[in-house]
């Protein structure tokens, strides 16, 4: 993991290990990433099974956060508690599931869903709502809603725009002074 300036400045390296799907923590303070794993293997449980870990970024000290039979992925901090959000197999499909204060020995399930698994969850800053890919639908966590009602196809309209070309078409002749 590096360090950007927004200045210019060179990178700074701030850890030497690193995973995919990053989250900072809203302190700014620790990483959560995952290692290993397959997004599309959620039954697989061998040796490179995906695990959660942290690295705190002051000291440089990494901790592995799950030892689970089954993959955890997409990790995203929650700006108003102290959950992390991630998505863990139930060797079927990736299951929304949060944790209080990263203790991973209780972990709460958030998500049946049954035939395809969520994938790349991002959390709302203001409210702690969920979106999440769901094959090739997206799908939302609300938290303010009771029982099944709480994991739902989003419903999104595209507004068609009325196509134009932006290409204004003129005829000239003997007037290109008009137009240099």
């Amino acid at each position: 993991f590096y360090k950007m300036s927004l200045s210019g400045e060179r990178p700074v390296q701030i850890g030497k290990i690193a995973g995919s799907f990053a989250t900072l923590s809203p302190e700014n303070d620790t990483i959560v990433f995952c290692r290993y794993g397959n997004a599309y293997r959620e039954a697989y449980t061998g040796s490179l099974n995906g695990d959660l870990w942290s690295l705190d970024i002051a000291s440089g000290e990494y901790t592995k956060l799950t030892d689970t039979p089954y993959t955890e992925r997409y990790p995203a901090f929650s700006h108003l508690t102290d959950s992390l959000f991630y998505c863990y197999s139930d060797g079927k499909c990736f299951q929304l599931h949060r944790v209080q204060d990263m203790n991973f020995d209780r972990p709460v399930k958030m998500s049946e869903l049954e035939t395809f698994s969520a994938r790349d969850i991002s959390v709302a800053r203001a409210n702690d709502r969920i979106v999440f890919e769901h094959f090739n639908e997206i799908y939302k966590y609300d938290p303010t809603k009771i029982g099944k009602a709480r994991v739902q196809k989003l419903d999104v309209t595209i507004r068609e725009d009325l196509w134009q070309s932006s290409v204004r078409e003129v005829s000239m002749r003997d007037e290109v002074e008009d137009y240099t």
